[in-house]
């Protein structure tokens, strides 16, 4: 496209020579209305030739601006990777630790181990759960079961974040020091923030009991609507996740 519209610009400035030197003999020999419509051809030459050049310039023009954002995107991930950010371990949040630690905490604060033995009822619910839905899933062979595991998963790493900031926060207190949160506006106490994960907790193990419940029926029915119900159910217990983050 760029040498059709070089070559129509050529023809054209050659057209507009020409018909300038050999104005007169055209005049005289075709007439001053000839004349006229010769002379315009130059100029819808070159015309023709700059939007055929233009249209050949667009692909090198968007290469080069997809180039440009290419390289502005890799420059910001580059700055946003340098940057030191918080990051945890999955062992961070393993069920096993979680609940040695918790056992530990309670042994140190013995006034607070009624309510820590509550926080290990609750992953014994939550292992409950897991259990129902393996057998769930082993005896119903549904392909689109599957992700309902990594759901569960999602639940129980949610409850075990939780637990780990009441252990986070036992680690830096104790009865005799308790009155240093007094101005946390959100838990001034550790047994406040106890109570805030144990009710945030509890409504994802409500929100997993009803699902698979539900899952049930639904595995049951086998209907052509069931993945769909599956997908916004997995919604609604993601969106709730994060809605009851502590």
């Amino acid at each position: 496209m760029k040498k059709i519209g070089l070559g129509l610009i050529i023809l054209g400035a050659v057209l507009m020579v020409l018909t300038s030197v050999a104005k007169s003999t055209i005049i005289i020999q075709m007439g001053i209305r000839a004349f006229s419509a010769l002379a315009v051809f130059p100029f819808l030459s070159i015309g023709a030739g700059i939007i055929a050049l233009a249209v050949g310039f667009v692909p090198a023009i968007k290469a080069r601006l997809a180039a440009r954002a290419k390289s502005r995107r890799e420059a910001v991930e580059k700055r946003v990777e340098s940057r030191p950010t918080l990051s945890y371990s999955a062992g961070a949040y393993d069920p096993t630790d979680i609940r040695r630690r918790l056992r530990r905490l309670g042994e140190q604060r013995p006034d607070l181990a009624g309510v820590l033995a509550r926080c290990e009822a609750q992953m014994d619910a939550m292992d409950r759960r897991q259990a129902k839905l393996k057998d769930l899933l082993d005896l119903n062979e549904a392909e689109y079961l599957r992700a309902t595991e990594g759901l569960l998963d999602e639940v129980e790493q949610f409850i075990c974040k939780n637990f780990r900031k009441i252990i986070n926060r036992g680690i830096v207190s104790d009865l005799e020091d308790d009155d240093v949160f007094a101005r946390d506006e959100k838990y001034s106490t550790d047994l406040e923030l106890i109570e805030a994960v144990l009710v945030g907790n509890q409504t994802e193990l409500d929100n997993t009991k009803k699902f698979l419940a539900d899952l049930a029926d639904l595995v049951s029915e086998q209907n052509d609507n069931s993945e769909t119900t599956l997908q916004a159910w997995m919604q609604v217990i993601r969106d709730s996740l994060k809605k009851e983050e502590i």
